[in-house]
C-alpha cells in the first residue's frame, strides 16, 4: 500500500502467483461515507505507529525495535544476526 496525497494505491500479493497478474486498486480521498480511503488510511497510520513493527535504519541496514515510549530496545541486521557484514559489503560496492 502506498499513500500519496489524496490517493492510496494498493496491490494484492498472493504467494505462488505472478505479481504482474495480481489486481491493483487506487482509492481517492473524497468526503463520502462509503469511501474506503479513510479505512485504508487509518490502517496505515496504525501500522506505522505500531511499536511491535521495527523501523529500518537506512544508514546502517538494521531493524530498530522500540518500546511504546520510542526508546530503542535492540537492533539487528535485516538478514539476521549472522549477516552483520552483508550490508557493509553491499554499500561499499
Amino acid at each position: 500500500m502506498t499513500i500519496s496525497g489524496d490517493y492510496i494505491w494498493a496491490k494484492h500479493y498472493h504467494a505462488g502467483f505472478d505479481v504482474i497478474g495480481m489486481p491493483e486498486y487506487i482509492f481517492r480521498h473524497i468526503q463520502r461515507p462509503g469511501s474506503l480511503y479513510g479505512i485504508f488510511y487509518q490502517y496505515f497510520v496504525n501500522q506505522w505507529n505500531n511499536p511491535e513493527i521495527p523501523e529500518y535504519d537506512f544508514e546502517t541496514g538494521h531493524l530498530v525495535y522500540r518500546d511504546t515510549s520510542g526508546n530503542e530496545l535492540k537492533r539487528e541486521g535485516l538478514w539476521g544476526p549472522d549477516a552483520a557484514g552483508v550490508f557493509e559489503e553491499l554499500s561499499a560496492g
